[in-house]
């Protein structure tokens, strides 16, 4: 984010980051749409002629909020969690490795994950939350056992729990595998407002080329 902060005022822009700051409402005008906003207790709003929604967790919160249906429009996101735990001592392996087959249609499996530091991490498993907190609640045993059906030389007692990540699903629990939106809201009604909803892993992998079939999109609106 700070390389794209970065370019963007190298190429003259105005400053494109507003941080710190909760998005809560967001109306329809007559050409456009008023974005209102609260940073630091002060409430304010901005109008804008084009609103990319990319709200992560809260993407279909924020297209709520717009007036649109997520149950309706299959937008409505689950969040899930995974855990990672972390191996101290000499790494067995530097690359990835995955459990074949994965045990959670939610995920790939709990599979290596080399650092740039030369640690090794394992991670993510997959459970489903109804809060946001970034707390690693899995246990030891149950890593260890997965960990242990292809790399059996690694020891319980040489995990430790590491790090979490939420990601925001579409795909509910006990149901099959959805792809995230990209989506320009004109046939419902929106026009000028893009949704990203459910944008996980692989959409991360690829946000910069996302990035660019947004900016193509927004080109043809202005």
């Amino acid at each position: 984010m700070d390389h794209y902060h970065r370019e963007a005022r190298r190429k003259g822009g105005a400053d494109p980051l507003v941080l710190d700051t909760e998005v809560t409402g967001l109306r329809k005008t007559g050409d456009g749409y008023q974005v209102e906003m609260v940073s630091g207790g002060e409430r304010f709003s901005v109008e804008a002629r084009v609103v990319i929604n990319s709200a992560g967790l809260h993407a279909d919160s924020v297209a709520e909020m717009a007036g649109i249906d997520v149950d309706e429009a299959g937008y409505r996101i689950h969040w899930c969690k995974g855990d990672y735990f972390s191996l101290t001592g000499k790494p067995p392996t530097r690359m990835l490795v995955y459990p074949p087959p994965p045990l959670d249609e939610a995920s790939l499996g709990i599979h290596t994950v080399p650092d740039l530091t030369g640690r090794l991490k394992f991670g993510p498993n997959a459970y489903y939350v109804n809060e946001i907190s970034y707390k690693v609640k899995s246990s030891r045993d149950e890593f260890w056992r997965d960990i242990v059906r292809y790399l059996p030389m690694i020891e319980k007692k040489d995990l430790q729990p590491d790090m979490s990540g939420i990601r925001a699903k579409l795909q509910a629990p006990g149901k099959s595998v959805k792809d995230f939106v990209i989506n320009h809201e004109e046939g419902k009604g929106y026009p000028s407002l893009i949704n990203l909803i459910g944008i996980e892993s692989p959409g991360l992998t690829c946000a910069p080329t996302i990035g660019k079939m947004v900016g193509e999109m927004i080109e043809e609106l202005l």
